[in-house]
């Protein structure tokens, strides 16, 4: 069955949120065209796969995705599983700043769906001083928040890792000098991540070319 395309009755959506095989209600959680009032009808379904796979949501890449109603989205952050709540919560900061406090309290096999938060969210100052001691999927993202205060900011960039203050570096109007002045060491084996800002900014060749001329 595929339902990922445009222009599909609500009939269609009605049998497939009634029928019994928890797989069948998981096309219309993780569909990329269903309106999000369809698939908000499988906020509070009996099987924790097809609310875990509503919490994550289709991948958008370059297509718009409809979103979750407020309610949908309020049910998914007090489900019972955890799973449900610590991704409905991440990829739905946007919309209810308030979960970001709860950023703390996720795993690190969640951190990337933390990453646009970590890099981009103005962040409590509470939230920053727990999350100055989390491992290093956090810390690499929130090396280039351009909200942190300057105290955090240099302790970021003299972090025993060299991913970390490498992302440092590579913040967008940071200074030559004070770029330069960060010790990065990449050593063959070494592996290199993208700044997420960069990642998001494709069009803006001139912005992305600076650090890492800077860099050379």
């Amino acid at each position: 069955m595929h339902i990922d395309r445009l222009g599909i009755a609500p009939v269609v959506y009605d049998a497939i949120a009634a029928d019994p095989d928890p797989e069948v209600r998981m096309l219309l959680a993780e569909s990329w065209y269903a309106p999000g009032a369809q698939r908000a009808r499988l906020s509070d379904d009996p099987d924790i796969r097809v609310r875990r796979a509503l919490a994550e949501g289709p991948r958008p890449f370059r297509t718009h995705i409809d979103p979750l109603p407020s309610h949908a989205f309020t049910m998914l952050c007090g489900d019972s599983d955890p799973q449900v709540r610590a991704v409905a919560a991440a990829k739905g900061w946007e919309a209810q700043p308030a979960v970001l406090r709860t950023i703390v309290n996720a795993s690190d096999r969640y951190a990337y769906l933390w990453s646009k938060a970590l890099a981009t969210a103005r962040l409590e100052p509470e939230t920053l001083d727990q999350l100055r001691h989390r491992s290093f999927p956090f810390l690499l993202r929130l090396a280039e928040n351009p909200h942190l205060p300057t105290e955090l900011l240099e302790l970021l960039a003299t972090d025993s890792n060299p991913a970390v203050r490498l992302a440092v570096s590579m913040r967008y109007g940071l200074t030559t000098q004070a770029r330069r002045a960060i010790d990065h060491r990449v050593l063959p084996h070494d592996a290199i991540f993208p700044a997420f800002w960069a990642s998001t900014s494709e069009s803006d060749r001139f912005r992305n070319r600076i650090p890492a001329e800077d860099r050379a």
